[in-house]
């Protein structure tokens, strides 16, 4: 484990501010890490909006659940997107070796 960020990470790259923890992984490691964090938000994501909808249709509201669902949405959001950008960035890199 490493501190980073004022807590122990047992992740290879801290989740609030990107460095990386653990031994070199490459380009490779982080999109694998990238991908697993954009998938565990999906899942939260799904979640939460199905629970919304159960205690909806159980005739249940609550006004924070907008502002949570933002939240949610807006983590999933972050963690896509920077899988996304890495992604697009490997390819431009073969591309430039290819093109080399």
């Amino acid at each position: 484990m490493s501190k980073c960020c004022g807590a122990q990470h047992s992740t290879p790259f801290c989740p609030v501010c990107g460095k990386q923890l653990a031994p070199r992984t490459g380009i490779a490691g982080l999109i694998l890490y990238l991908a697993t964090q954009s998938e565990e938000a999906e899942k939260r994501l799904n979640k939460f909006k199905k629970d919304v909808a159960d205690c909806r249709a159980e005739g249940k509201d609550d006004y924070r659940w907008e502002s949570r669902e933002r939240r949610v949405q807006t983590n999933y959001n972050k963690w896509s997107g920077w899988l996304k950008a890495v992604q697009d960035c490997q390819q431009q890199m073969v591309k430039r070796e290819e093109d080399v």
